[in-house]
């Protein structure tokens, strides 16, 4: 499951917030919203070798500029801190924290955001290619295709979908085969805490 949420992490938590710069409004409102709203997810894993994809579920808490805690609920309890610095993997066995320098895709996918951010609107076209589309409706799906060799031992492409939220994130692997995350928003629960800054 790790690997499946490192990927995660690097092509969701971070690039969404500069591409919402650049993208139409239904999408960049999606992105906004979901920076800062908790969420019920159930993933699904297809692999060529499996007859059925394995399947997981949990909730993920998201806060504008501090971050997200990914809890695993189904079929074990598993819980990854992540903000810019570092991520905090927390199970039964014990905690352990992983600084986000040590993962070399994670960081470039940092700089090239810090790079759009700065005003290098091409900084991402290093690491994607990438398309949306939109229908009259207000859906709106967003392609991400990888140009970074380091980048594409862990995905291939990504397709980003929803509407007024973020609704589903597929992404297909070399090694992981294709991975299906469904996202549906809950009412936010004061209890519930988000990653320290």
């Amino acid at each position: 499951m790790r690997r499946p949420l490192l990927i995660v992490s690097a092509v969701l938590l971070l690039p969404l917030c500069a591409f919402a710069e650049a993208v139409p409004e239904t999408f960049a409102r999606a992105v906004r919203r979901a920076f800062d709203a908790d969420a019920a997810w159930t993933m699904e894993k297809a692999l060529p070798a499996l007859k059925r994809p394995l399947r997981s579920a949990g909730s993920v808490t998201a806060r504008i500029g501090k971050g997200f805690v990914w809890r695993t609920e189904r079929p074990f309890t598993h819980e990854i801190r992540v903000t810019r610095d570092a991520m905090t993997f927390i199970t039964e066995t014990g905690t352990e924290v992983k600084p986000c320098d040590e993962l070399p895709y994670y960081t470039e996918i940092c700089d090239a955001t810090d790079a759009f951010v700065a005003g290098e609107a091409k900084a991402f076209e290093r690491l994607f290619a990438w398309s949306w589309d939109e229908t009259v409706d207000g859906r709106w799906t967003m392609t991400l295709e990888t140009r970074d060799s380091r980048l594409a031992k862990l995905f291939e492409t990504v397709e980003l979908s929803g509407g007024e939220t973020l609704e589903r994130a597929v992404m297909k692997t070399p090694s992981e085969g294709t991975l299906r995350i469904d996202f549906r928003e809950k009412p936010r629960e004061g209890g519930k805490e988000a990653p320290a800054e």
